[in-house]
């Protein structure tokens, strides 16, 4: 008959709290009474626990490490030169002003019959 897995978790955390091999041990002969899976299934929970050690207890790496690309410099709009002279000095007003003759110069009606924006760029 399969141990009982809530009967070896019981026993299981019955011997984490025993502080020394030998208190483990007692234990572990009393709890099992001679039922040789139920002793296989708790030495190797125990097992399996000892191997794990306390790598969660501490940070995979030091405070401070990082894999992250370094952070881009912030640019303080206030201390940039101002624009050339003719260029706009937004980004909103080169295309406020572009737009209109843009609509227009691409505008189907204006194109000669048979020639289209995309032919008209691979001329």
């Amino acid at each position: 008959m399969p141990a009982d897995p809530n009967r070896v978790e019981a026993i299981f955390a019955v011997v984490l709290a025993k502080t020394s091999p030998e208190e483990r041990a007692s234990y572990i002969d009393e709890a099992c009474a001679g039922d040789v899976e139920l002793r296989q299934r708790v030495e190797a929970l125990l097992k399996a626990y000892d191997d794990a050690g306390s790598f969660l207890q501490s940070p995979a790496a030091r405070e401070g490490i990082t894999t992250d690309p370094p952070a881009a410099p912030r640019i303080d709009p206030s201390a940039q030169s101002p624009p050339a002279e003719g260029v706009p000095a937004r980004a909103s007003d080169r295309t406020s002003c572009c737009n209109r003759s843009a609509r227009a110069a691409w505008a189907l009606s204006s194109w000669p019959s048979g020639l289209s924006p995309s032919v008209a760029w691979s001329l």
